[in-house]
């Protein structure tokens, strides 16, 4: 859409002294040159000042504005966040051009801006009208990028019908552009309320309805920092389900999570198990996702640890790359990718061509290695080959790997018995996950315990080895061949494994939960209490069972253990049987800050009152945390405006300021719509919002 005009050599200082009525030295009308100095100065945006003074002075003159130059304009208010002026000339397209066709970047950023400003219905009328179809002037990146950013503002809106609405006004298009942008808002949204676990129920639908697995890192990330070893499993899980990604694919977005969050070691291990070429592929299209936010440090990193999975097509990986760069002109990035992986192997001819031009069209020092293949000392290798092979070893290894698929378990045994530590560890992981997997069924699992160089092989990577089995026999309720599991691990190993959750699940689901609840009771003080969160509030649900359950939360404290105290408490408070739960507080101490999720998904969840109420009363008797405190009212706060509760909602937040609870910092937006619906009511708004900014002059 964007004009291309003649240029005027004339100096700048004379544009705004040019008489009303003459020509420049081009032959030009006064007005038709400043709108074409006006729309080359919005091209470059540089020179804000300029702009504002040429805009003066048409004004001035009463001219009118081609539809293009509008479009211009409407951009440029957007980007400097000037609502009023952008209102006025994209009111003045519809009403003066309606024929024109607007490009969809400029009118999803015109929705942008009212989000911002809180202009929640007009965001969304403008959006249900102008994106019946997505006109894209540039590229598709610029599109998805408005649009990503669309959705970001009404996420922090911490509106949700404005969120849902959004997005099932753009939802029909993204089979078009085929970008998980679309799917990302509600998965967000989720995030953005720290509620994790509808984020995961939100991602998992987007899995099974839509194939795509939108903000799949994040939640990786997520569970990585607070080291929730079974969500993350569950997410890998539901990831690797898609069609045409595969748990390899899923492991690819997993080791660049873990790099991402500084686990560098962890990330290594995911990616030497990523055993197939095609995997290449993917982590292919991730560097180049890094290049793109220019993320080099980070680049370099993940191809560090590409390269030292020999098996990966690493050469065609960092070849690709080479050749973006010179796409590019970028010599720095180029220069980097080849010092960081020359140890390694050898660049294509091709490709040493390309870098070779690239450093020279800019003017730098050409290596000589590019040229010729001497040792450099200067960079230290990340990966260190490994001794060459002899031909006893690998008849060793292969014959404990036909053993394994001829499911002959004790002579795989033998094998392993009588291989070295070396041999040990160049098994693969997948092949000892197999290897244990074929002793769990013939009940010989203990007889490792006995093979010192296997063991240790095995509890150093007891994640990798364990987890796909633990994941396996949690969800089919085998719950015998998981004991076999805990029976040979150290606790260490087992806690990393999170293994008392894949127990405790295995056991809940072949419906043994007073076997479960016998286990529990047997361990109440030992150091492995075998004790889960999620367990606790099933074993809770059976009401046959439900005071000897109470009564083990109660032993537990005599260890200082005050979690399953809490969720009995907590259960008591979401089934409104606040009689109990009253009773349980004036006897010990609840610490409530540890389940208020709990609570506060299902107020959320049936959007009730009551129990919301309910629970800020309790956690006000239990002079809970304030962060504990502002989390009930704020949980509450939002359903009464959703609700269209106002009054209600009014009383809730004199009463909060009357405990010195601040609800601004984390439910500001709330606190906005609510102060927009009373001034729409003309009622009086009781309360104030710190710098808050809902008009802008022009």
């Amino acid at each position: 859409m964007n004009c291309r005009f003649k240029s005027i050599p004339k100096s700048e200082k004379l544009l705004i002294s040019l008489p009303e009525k003459d020509s420049n030295e081009k032959g030009l009308p006064t007005h038709q040159y400043l709108l074409e100095r006006l729309s080359n100065h919005l091209r470059d945006k540089k020179n804000f000042l300029r702009i504002n003074e040429l805009k003066i002075e048409l004004d001035k003159q009463g001219i009118d504005y081609p539809p293009t130059l509008c479009a211009q304009l409407l951009q440029f208010y957007c980007e400097t966040s000037n609502l009023v002026m952008a209102k006025k000339f994209y009111e003045f397209l519809k009403e003066k051009a309606p024929s024109f066709k607007l490009d969809s970047v400029k009118v999803i950023d015109y929705a942008a801006l009212l989000i911002k400003f809180s202009r929640f219905e007009e965001a969304l009328d403008v959006i249900q009208i102008e994106c019946q179809e997505l006109l894209c002037f540039g590229t598709q990146e610029l599109l998805l990028r408005s649009i990503k950013k669309l959705f970001s503002l009404a996420v922090e809106t911490g509106n949700m019908d404005v969120v849902v609405k959004l997005q099932g006004f753009l939802l029909p298009h993204a089979n078009t552009f085929r970008s998980t942008v679309f799917y990302e808002p509600l998965v967000k949204y989720h995030l953005y309320r720290n509620d994790f676990e509808s984020a995961i129920e939100e991602f998992e639908k987007c899995v099974r309805n839509y194939q795509v697995a939108p903000c799949v890192r994040t939640l990786l990330k997520k569970c990585i920092v607070s080291e929730s070893n079974a969500v993350l499993e569950k997410v890998i899980k539901i990831s690797s389900s898609l069609s045409g990604w595969g748990k390899q694919v899923a492991l690819c977005e997993l080791t660049l999570a873990f790099l991402e969050t500084g686990r560098n070691s962890e990330a290594l291990k995911v990616m030497q198990n990523l055993r197939n070429k095609h995997d290449s592929g993917h982590l292919e299209g991730l560097c180049f996702q890094l290049y793109d936010q220019n993320r080099v440090k980070e680049l370099l990193m993940f191809l560090k640890i590409i390269c030292a999975a020999e098996h990966l097509d690493r050469e065609k990986i960092v070849n690709n790359l080479v050749k973006l760069t010179d796409d590019r002109n970028d010599w720095k990035t180029a220069l980097a990718l080849y010092n960081c992986t020359r140890r390694l192997f050898e660049l294509s001819d091709d490709t040493k061509h390309l870098l070779s031009r690239l450093l020279s069209r800019n003017k730098q020092k050409i290596p000589v290695s590019i040229l010729q293949h001497p040792v450099s000392d200067e960079v230290t290798p990340v990966f260190i080959e490994k001794d060459e092979v002899d031909e006893s070893t690998t008849v060793v290894i292969s014959e404990f790997l036909r053993f394994i698929k001829e499911e002959d378990a004790q002579q795989a045994l033998e094998k392993l018995q009588n291989m070295k530590k070396g041999f040990v560890q160049s098994l693969t992981l997948s092949d000892m996950t197999e290897f244990v997997d074929l002793l769990i069924k013939r009940k010989l699992l203990n007889e490792l315990s006995y093979i010192v160089s296997a063991m240790s092989f095995i509890i150093e990577n007891a994640n990798e080895i364990f987890k796909p089995l633990m994941d396996k026999y949690s969800n089919s309720g085998d719950f015998e061949s998981l004991i076999q599991i805990g029976n040979l691990l150290p606790d260490f190993s087992l806690k990393k494994c999170s293994f008392n959750n894949f127990l405790s699940r295995a056991y809940i689901l072949s419906e043994k939960h007073e076997d479960l609840l016998l286990e529990l009771e047997k361990r109440w003080d030992k150091k492995n209490k075998l004790f889960s969160f999620q367990a606790f509030e099933e074993l809770l649900k059976r009401a046959d069972l439900e005071d000897r359950v109470t009564n083990l939360a109660k032993k537990y404290l005599e260890q200082n253990f005050d979690l399953p105290i809490a969720v009995v408490w907590a259960n008591y408070i979401t089934n409104e049987n606040y009689e109990k739960a009253n009773e349980l507080y004036k006897l010990h101490s609840i610490p409530a800050d540890k389940v208020d999720m709990l609570v506060l998904k299902a107020v959320r969840k049936q959007e009730n009152i009551t129990l919301g109420k309910a629970y800020i009363s309790a956690i006000n008797n239990l002079n809970a945390r304030k962060r504990c405190q502002e989390r009930a009212y704020g949980t509450l706060l939002d359903i009464m405006v959703l609700k269209g509760m106002y009054d209600e909602a009014t009383a809730l937040i004199a009463e909060a300021q009357g405990k010195d609870i601040n609800l601004e910092k984390h439910y500001r937006s709330t606190l906005i719509m609510l102060k927009s619906s009373l001034e729409r009511e003309k009622k009086k708004v009781p309360f104030t919002i710190s710098s808050e900014e809902l008009a802008i002059s022009g």
